[in-house]
């Protein structure tokens, strides 16, 4: 019994060493795989026209702070292979407890078929939304709140999984504040 562990043993080794010599040659260098990634606050002149106008239509104007994320890749070269990402997004106050963030997300590389949203309200509450798409490389949309706990200011924050042709990316942003609750 003892020659036969011995013999499993030897096996067991070889065979996860030869596995190993075998995927060595699939090494990526790490400068390839860091994304950058930028949070700005905008002013309204700031945004592109595109979210200007889309911004403008719900309401907003040059006194509201937009928020901007961008993930993409250091590299040049490979971000028109990559995953690249961009959100903005901002929020206003409707009733003293009830709130509103509008966002802009694209996917300029890839068509998104599905957004997966979490608005936080600071640590106090979350709020889920999901959106199918068909096939959109840009996507505005919006999400309703209310929340009558204790009136206070509150940090607002947006986090997204986006699912599209490169698979599953994921986002997040800053979408202002506001005092809301009773």
């Amino acid at each position: 019994m003892i020659t036969m562990k011995k013999l499993f043993s030897a096996l067991f080794i070889l065979l996860f060493g030869f596995i190993g010599i075998g995927t060595s040659g699939n090494i990526v260098k790490a400068s390839t795989m860091v994304e950058q990634t930028s949070e700005m606050a905008k002013t309204f002149s700031q945004l592109t026209p595109e979210e200007q106008s889309y911004f403008k239509s719900k309401g907003f104007s040059d006194k509201d702070t937009f928020y901007t994320q961008k993930i993409e890749p250091q590299d040049p070269k490979t971000r028109f292979s990559a995953n690249v990402l961009r959100l903005t997004a901002s929020t206003k106050k409707i009733t003293n407890t009830q709130g509103r963030t509008e966002y802009i997300i694209t996917s300029p590389n890839s068509a998104m078929y599905r957004i997966s949203t979490r608005l936080s309200l600071g640590s106090a509450k979350s709020y889920t939304q999901t959106v199918n798409l068909a096939n959109s490389y840009g996507y505005g949309g919006g999400m309703y709140f209310t929340f009558t706990g204790k009136r206070q200011y509150y940090s607002v924050k947006l986090a997204m999984q986006v699912y599209n042709t490169f698979g599953v990316g994921s986002v997040s942003c800053t979408a202002g504040g506001l005092t809301i609750g009773k």
